[in-house]
């Protein structure tokens, strides 16, 4: 524990000090000129760091950065489809004729390509009537074989009509008064009545050939029918009439515009063996809209249809 000086010791020892300065004072002389400057002295600890002042102002903008360097390329991207064709260009100019060949042999007759073969009347047959068969384009004088093709030339299952000898313009002919006299035509017959277009051939001796479709019916049409198309007035045109007897006389009359009833005869026909008569008639009657009548002399069958006539040309 410690122990506290009596007071009394404690008045001696402040009154010593105070005399100890009073007589330092009394003794001290004149102030002596100031010494060197000390050292400094060693630097004192950092002090604490002070709480974070507000946020300033934002600088300028730096200068922009120079480019960098170029990327490496990447990989090429799968190919496309294909564009649409483009427009066909301009054909260029034709090239300088080359030089004209040495002469060839002379070459045996050929073939005729313009050769052609169809039913008069229209391309539908009766197995109960006629028919007649006209070509053209064949070889001077050649003979030919007319005949229906069920199997495109194979040989077989063909209904053979006739033969007929091209004249001098390399055309033909052949008239068939009755298909029911022809053997081939009734043993083929249930075939020439199931296929949809019978091929009509026409086999020239010379090569020569020609076909056209042809289709069956197993008899006439108990209905007659008269065809025109659009005349002009001082032309002339094919006026058809068919459904006809075969042999019978057509005639054809033209209703007049005039309303009344009367009519004008303009021409006839004989019908072929297949009942079609076709003649070729002038209109001579002023352009217009017109009814044209069909008439069998023994059928006493009758067709009409409208006329149309345009001004002459």
């Amino acid at each position: 524990m410690v122990k506290h000086l009596p007071n009394r010791l404690g008045t001696l020892a402040v009154f010593s000090v105070m005399s100890a300065l009073l007589f330092l004072i009394a003794c001290t002389g004149p102030a002596g000129s100031s010494g060197a400057a000390g050292l400094p002295g060693n630097p004192g600890l950092p002090g604490n760091p002070g709480a974070e002042g507000p946020q300033g102002p934002a600088g300028d903008a730096g200068l922009p950065g120079n480019p960098g360097n170029p990327g490496a390329p990447g990989e090429p991207g799968a190919t496309g489809p294909e564009g649409a064709q483009g427009p066909r260009g301009n054909s260029g100019p034709a090239g300088p004729a080359g030089p004209t060949g040495a002469t060839g042999a002379a070459g045996s007759d050929g073939t005729s390509p313009e050769a052609s073969v169809a039913v008069k009347g229209g391309n539908v047959i009766y197995l109960d009537g006629g028919t007649t068969v006209i070509g053209s384009g064949f070889k001077t004088g050649e003979s030919i074989e007319i005949m229906f093709d069920l199997q495109q030339g194979k040989g077989a299952n063909e209904a053979v009509l006739g033969f007929a000898t091209a004249d001098a313009a390399g055309g033909f002919s052949l008239v068939v008064s009755k298909l029911q006299d022809r053997a081939s035509v009734v043993r083929t017959s249930a075939k020439l009545l199931a296929t949809t277009a019978v091929v009509l051939r026409a086999k020239g001796s010379n090569g020569s050939s020609a076909t056209s479709a042809v289709t069956f019916e197993a008899s006439a049409p108990a209905t007659a029918a008269v065809h025109v198309g659009t005349v002009s007035k001082g032309s002339a045109a094919d006026f058809i009439g068919t459904g006809f007897s075969p042999g019978e006389l057509v005639s054809f009359t033209v209703l007049n515009a005039t309303g009344d009833g009367t009519s004008s005869s303009i021409g006839s026909a004989v019908a072929d063996d297949g009942g079609v008569a076709n003649a070729s008639i002038t209109t001579t009657i002023d352009s217009g809209t017109y009814s044209v009548i069909a008439t069998g002399a023994t059928s006493n069958r009758v067709a009409s249809t409208a006329l149309i006539v345009s001004a002459e040309k």
